[in-house]
């Protein structure tokens, strides 16, 4: 029967592939639908918010000044990445009708990164962090692995931020582009 580490690397090697694959099909460019492009930021925030109280419940010392930075973090990178994907996320319609989005290189390397290193130092320092159990009968955690998986958590607001401003923004540019070709169909009538 697996352990709990057994069954969080299998968990984490499948959305690695699941992550993997999307981000492929992201760059190539996928049809656009609002649930396509919004569910990934929800499911996000939910690991998010899982992620958040594991490490309220492991590290309790970062309660509620760290958890509050973490918030800004996220919030601020989500902000930050609407205009970057302005620059770096293209949407059009092809000559079927059909709308489609396409994510530049640059923001999906740049998330797969942040992933990545979380990822390793999670895994490196603190593996049990990786189950997303809360117990309170886990040993204590040095200052290092505590300051360590803060870390994680930041690199983890700002992946998420990302993730957030760039659904958020590929939305936008689409009810953009709708309405400019809405425009161009009015006025050629």
């Amino acid at each position: 029967m697996p352990n709990g580490l057994e069954i969080a690397v299998a968990v984490q090697a499948l959305l690695a592939i699941w992550i993997g694959v999307r981000s492929y099909g992201s760059y190539q460019g996928r049809l656009y639908s609002t649930g396509r492009v919004l569910i990934f930021p929800v499911l996000i925030l939910l690991v998010y918010a899982a992620t958040e109280l594991e490490t309220i419940a492991t590290v309790p010392w970062a309660f509620p000044t760290w958890t509050s930075v973490d918030l800004v973090v996220l919030v601020a990178a989500a902000l930050a990445t609407l205009p970057i994907a302005n620059r770096l996320v293209r949407v059009s319609q092809r000559s079927d009708g059909q709308w489609y989005y396409q994510y530049g290189i640059e923001l999906i390397g740049f998330y797969l990164a942040l992933w990545v290193a979380r990822l390793a130092l999670a895994a490196y320092y603190d593996p049990a962090s990786l189950e997303f159990v809360i117990s309170s009968t886990a040993a204590p955690l040095s200052a290092a692995t505590s300051a360590v998986l803060v870390l994680i958590q930041g690199l983890f607001s700002v992946s998420s931020g990302l993730v957030i401003g760039r659904g958020i923004g590929t939305y936008r540019l689409h009810r953009q582009a709708e309405r400019r070709a809405a425009s161009v169909v009015a006025q050629a009538r």
